[in-house]
């Protein structure tokens, strides 16, 4: 259900009740407390509007549902108080938040101000901490992010110095999967502004320099990926490393080239359960001697 359904043929004047409205008329349908109804809301007039939105759902008798959200993380500080006076009432209609989608994007300065994204360091690790306090205390009606918190971590421009940055971050995000997060790449898509950037630094490339791919990003099935090149080629040495790490050492193909390095990286390896920041950290200093 879309806050933005008023610029369709519906011509909806209300976002909010008409939200509420179809909650309600959904809840009466299926009134079963066996059967269990996840409700996804996207949009920003919603989420601005929670409070509103759940005492309105809770005059309407709606019990037993989950709201799936998609803010940002800084809209999730901004509503930190309000969702703290939501909870006790959904937890009297036996009803769950959960926040999805949430995206640090990049924890560089620089790389954020390309991905317009405005969002600092410590705005992030301030919303985590909300995040699983929040669960810790509504274990049963404040769900976290499916997957945490998502990254792009290597883009056309990314420097060394911007890897850095983003593994001491990393490490103290407890929303963020290490693994995952090394595998995160920036996708580009026809006539979005950071793909006119690449082409303005020359960054575009021909082909697909390999067969990594990840359709998370695409929203129409037309979409094409407009494959790009590192500025910065000893970042996309690391690139390779980084997405076969990502894949923990159990998953890496006999034949694959860069097995040997990544085993090699493994061996040096504290025992414990695999960590792949530390190995990556290894592989940083090797190609920066």
């Amino acid at each position: 259900m879309r806050d933005d359904a008023r610029n369709t043929r519906w011509n909806i004047r209300d976002t909010m009740a008409f939200a509420v409205k179809q909650i309600a008329a959904l809840c009466r349908q299926r009134p079963s407390a066996g059967v269990e109804k996840r409700l996804s809301l996207c949009g920003f007039e919603l989420w601005e509007r929670l409070e509103e939105l759940v005492r309105a759902l809770a005059r309407e008798g709606v019990r037993g549902v989950q709201l799936n959200l998609m803010p940002r993380l800084d809209e999730v500080l901004q509503a930190r108080q309000a969702i703290l006076r939501c909870l006790p009432l959904m937890a009297r209609r036996g009803m769950r938040l959960r926040i999805n989608g949430l995206g640090v994007e990049n924890f560089s300065p620089d790389e954020n101000l390309r991905l317009n994204k405005g969002i600092t360091a410590a705005q992030t690790h301030e919303a985590a901490a909300f995040l699983i306090e929040t669960n810790r205390r509504w274990p049963a009606h404040f769900s976290l992010p499916l997957g945490g918190l998502g990254m792009i971590l290597f883009t056309p421009w990314t420097r060394i110095s911007d890897l850095r940055v983003n593994l001491d971050n990393i490490e103290r995000c407890p929303l963020i999967d290490r693994a995952f997060a090394l595998s995160r790449r920036l996708m580009l898509f026809r006539d979005r502004p950071i793909t006119q950037l690449a082409e303005q630094d020359g960054l575009l490339a021909k082909a697909r320099e390999s067969i990594f791919y990840n359709a998370g990003c695409k929203i129409a099935l037309e979409q094409d990926e407009i494959p790009w090149r590192f500025a910065h080629p000893e970042v996309g040495v690391l690139w390779q490393l980084a997405r076969r790490l990502s894949c923990d050492r159990y998953n890496i193909p006999e034949d694959d080239p860069a097995r040997q390095l990544v085993e090699a990286l493994i061996r040096e390896s504290p025992p414990g359960p695999f960590d792949p920041l530390p190995l990556f950290r290894q592989a940083i200093a090797m190609v920066e001697r």
